[in-house]
């Protein structure tokens, strides 16, 4: 997950904004003990400046930042969620807010009600749950950026 943050911070600092990260755009060498990882499927992804708003929809649902939904879209913090859905997704194997329908899933997402202490959670360490929460904050001026997130104890000391 380092890697991947490191990948959106990369892009972050150029002006650049992925918009479309899920586990499906992200790509691992099995030969390099998974050290090396590729962030494909740049094609939508849009140069913007500070503050401004983007109004185009094109993520994938389930790891979709609620802004996305109202056509009110930030700049990194949507990625930032996305990176919070995406850590939730590798260590439970379950995305954080489900759905059967794109208006359930888009209802899950808005809610932001996050349950890490079921199924596999009580296992997983309180650091790892803590990053997750301030990664998938509902309200995006209150969201963990990619810096914060890169000096969070989890990523630093490791899971």
């Amino acid at each position: 997950m380092e890697k991947i943050l490191e990948a959106m911070n990369h892009c972050h600092s150029r002006c650049l904004y992925h918009g479309f990260l899920r586990p499906g755009n992200i790509l691992t060498e099995k030969k390099s003990n998974f050290e090396d990882i590729r962030v494909i499927n740049f094609p939508l992804s849009l140069g913007f400046e500070n503050n401004t708003k983007l109004d185009e929809k094109f993520q994938f649902p389930y790891f979709m930042a609620p802004e996305l939904f109202d056509n009110k879209y930030g700049t990194e913090e949507a990625d930032c969620w996305s990176c919070g859905a995406i850590i939730c997704f590798l260590l439970s194997g379950k995305v954080p807010f489900p759905g059967d329908t794109d208006a359930e899933i888009k209802a899950s997402i808005q809610a932001g009600k996050l349950d890490l202490s079921e199924g596999v959670w009580p296992s997983v360490s309180d650091n790892a749950k803590d990053l997750i929460s301030k990664l998938l904050t509902v309200d995006p001026e209150q969201r963990m950026s990619v810096e914060e997130a890169l000096e969070h104890p989890w990523i630093i000391t490791g899971p």
